[in-house]
């Protein structure tokens, strides 16, 4: 795939990275857009800064091995209230794992903390689910590996700022 420059708008000046996720699926890039980082270690943690009072549509943060084997944390509005939502694709099968109202502030810290057997989905050092490496690598199914996996920010059906940098550790 070739990336829209026009889905990608950096302000340097601000230290903001603004996504336009595209809501039509005929589109030649799809949605959504996404900004992956290879994971290159069992313990590692990849954490954005997600802009809400700018929120349109949906944004956050995967674990993303390809198209139908991902887990993301997506954050949205619905009805004036922010939710945090923990998916888990594998196949066609989409399973919404959890669900939860969170406090709207600013600026959400959205983590990915992975381990030897596992992500955990944060947002400003609450856990809202942790997800199984089962079916998010290109190895084994059983835990000790992350073989192929990315970590990222992506938007979809609107527009999303992240603040500051991204930061894997």
């Amino acid at each position: 795939r070739v990336p829209k420059d026009s889905c990608y708008i950096q302000d340097k000046q601000n230290r903001t990275l603004t996504l336009k996720g595209e809501d039509d699926l005929n589109t030649t890039l799809g949605h959504p857009t996404m900004l992956l980082f290879r994971q290159t270690q069992f313990n590692q943690t990849f954490t954005a800064k997600l802009d809400t009072k700018s929120l349109e549509g949906t944004a956050g943060v995967a674990a993303w091995l390809q198209t139908n084997y991902h887990a993301n944390l997506s954050i949205e509005k619905d009805n004036g209230k922010l939710i945090a939502k923990v998916q888990q694709h594998i196949h066609d099968l989409v399973s919404d794992r959890k669900c939860v109202e969170i406090n709207e502030t600013e600026t959400l810290e959205l983590r990915i903390t992975a381990t030897n057997e596992s992500y955990s989905f944060q947002v400003n050092g609450q856990t809202i689910d942790e997800v199984s490496y089962a079916g998010l690598t290109t190895g084994c199914t059983c835990g000790n590996c992350f073989t192929g996996t990315l970590f990222g920010i992506y938007s979809e059906n609107g527009t999303a700022i992240f603040r500051e940098r991204l930061l894997i550790s």
